[in-house]
């Protein structure tokens, strides 16, 4: 942030409307108060944490991080690139209005098409039955906006796929993964349990991934159930 420029307090209304969107680190937030502490130097509060599928950047920030300036997260325009260029690195030139083009600076991005996967799902839940097969639910999100008068969230997807994981006791190797799943729902029996080295009836581990037709795996969702 240059010493020049300044942010600015929003309402609470104007924060669902998408105002004062920032990137921090990899994560995005809105915040509702901005408060001058010191020269280019402010105190965000009134934060919106994980915007836009970004809640599993919420850990691990430090001093130092990138923090860049989005405004309102509901006007943000996306460069649609061919999926042939995922991963492909390329060089761009972030000109601002009123500058030259050969004054600015040419930058390499490689587009790794994370805005295509699907956000992690929520609501990770499990029920056994009196075999103590377990049954595990959960509930999708959508990249695509939509308002919350609507009890379901749009698929967002060509094709509406999951895939869940099972782990160990201490989340460091999967046991097992089901596939094929096309709704909001995974069995998984006592005997594949047992199978699995799992004691039928104990929480088991699992992480609930969407899958995207283009992009494959979207960000997962773990949970003890």
């Amino acid at each position: 942030l240059n010493t020049d420029d300044e942010l600015e307090s929003v309402t609470a209304a104007e924060i669902w409307n998408g105002a004062n969107g920032a990137v921090v680190g990899d994560e995005i937030i809105q915040f509702k108060t901005a408060t001058l502490i010191g020269a280019g130097t402010y105190r965000l509060s009134g934060l919106q944490r994980g915007r836009l599928g970004t809640d599993h950047e919420t850990g691990g920030h430090g001093s130092g991080e990138r923090f860049i300036l989005l405004g309102d997260l509901s006007a943000i325009e996306r460069i649609v690139d061919p999926i042939s260029l995922r991963n492909a690195s390329r060089f761009y030139r972030g000109v601002s209005l009123y500058q030259d083009v050969a004054a600015v600076t040419s930058q390499t991005f490689t587009n790794t098409c994370a805005a295509l996967k699907p956000w992690s799902p929520v609501d990770i839940a499990g029920a056994r039955d009196g075999g103590n097969n377990l049954t595990v639910t959960w509930t999708r999100r959508s990249r695509i906006p939509f308002s919350l008068f609507f009890a379901v969230a749009p698929l967002g997807e060509d094709a509406e796929a999951y895939e869940v994981d099972v782990y160990n006791a201490g989340w460091t190797a999967v046991l097992r993964t089901i596939t094929g799943l096309s709704s909001e729902t995974a069995a998984y029996s006592a005997a594949n349990q047992t199978a699995d080295g799992l004691t039928p009836g104990n929480p088991v581990n699992v992480a609930v991934f969407q899958i995207s037709v283009a992009v494959g795996r979207g960000t997962g969702r773990r949970a003890t159930i």
